[in-house]
């Protein structure tokens, strides 16, 4: 009876050890998998990890690498979208990355020039035209923003007539597409080609001081006669100026271009007796062209020589 005793002790004890071990293995199975899912996202990081790495060493390991990197893409469109401008202006010329991939480099395609010049080395008028070449490149890549005004500030005196003319043949293009387009400049031939403008002219009686006129027929440097005061024909000089403009001309036009002449005078009064003896006509606040049969006749310039006189 003692034996059968002993040998339920140890079953039950064989018992309890095996079901420990049975719980044992189920959490190792459970350790297991989750082990496994651990391994594979990490071969999975890992393989996310050496692309970036990778990427990294291709920039330069540095940090601003990535950002050299976007500008350097971006440099490279622009000069696309330039050389494209370029070619419409000039196509002699193609713009080029420099070796640092962030400076432009200046192709002569007339010249054996594969590796191009620094753009700090050209011309004046070189210059020029590579700088509206990128302004209009520029213009194309904003893309939704909207790119609607343009404003050029001199540098067409330093084109020859050609240049001249494939630049303002271009910029007219941009502004039948709607653009507005703005031209500050001395070149002459700029008033032909484009007929709304204002000059910029200096008043003669105040020296530091400008004013605008409406066209460019009025003449923005008002002659000065140096005679002294006695000397002067006034309404001679009247008639010349206005026969000078070739188109009307107001009465502050005239008081500009008389300048110091018109001391003690009223140029208001003189300017009625020219209009009333038909040498001057008055078409609203704007004084035209005359009758030559008038200002031929003695007792007209007489007339308004009279009517200047006295006058305060």
């Amino acid at each position: 009876a003692g034996l059968e005793l002993d040998l339920e002790q140890v079953q039950k004890e064989l018992d309890e050890e095996r079901t420990e071990l049975i719980a044992l293995l189920r959490v190792d199975a459970d350790a297991r998998a989750y082990n496994a899912d651990l391994e594979a996202k990490r071969r999975e990081l890992q393989t996310e990890y050496n692309n970036w790495k990778l990427l990294y060493e291709l920039l330069g390991n540095s940090m601003d690498g990535f950002k050299n990197y976007a500008q350097q893409i971006t440099f490279r469109m622009l000069l696309d979208s330039a050389n494209a401008q370029l070619r419409k202006l000039n196509n002699r010329y193609t713009l080029l990355p420099g070796p640092d991939n962030l400076s432009i480099y200046v192709r002569d395609c007339y010249l054996d020039d594969e590796a191009g010049r620094d753009s700090a080395n050209l011309s004046g008028g070189e210059s020029f035209i590579v700088s509206l070449a990128l302004a209009l490149g520029l213009s194309h890549m904003v893309g939704s923003t909207g790119f609607d005004t343009l404003f050029l500030d001199e540098g067409f005196g330093t084109l020859d007539a050609d240049a001249l003319e494939k630049v303002l043949d271009c910029l007219e293009s941009l502004r039948a597409g709607g653009k507005l387009i703005g031209i500050i400049s001395h070149v002459d031939r700029l008033r032909e080609r484009i007929s709304q403008n204002i000059a910029v002219c200096r008043r003669s009686d105040a020296p530091g001081f400008s004013r605008l006129a409406p066209h460019p027929a009025v003449s923005c440097e008002p002659a000065v006669i140096r005679a002294p005061r006695a000397e002067v024909d006034l309404p001679k000089m009247i008639i010349e100026f206005v026969a000078a403009q070739r188109v009307g001309v107001y009465e502050r036009d005239i008081r500009e271009h008389l300048g110091e002449h018109l001391t003690g005078v009223k140029l208001r009064n003189v300017l009625a007796d020219m209009v009333k003896q038909g040498i001057l006509r008055k078409e609203g606040r704007i004084y035209t062209g005359w009758k030559e049969e008038a200002w031929a006749s003695p007792d007209a310039v007489s007339a308004c020589q009279e009517g200047e006189e006295g006058v305060e």
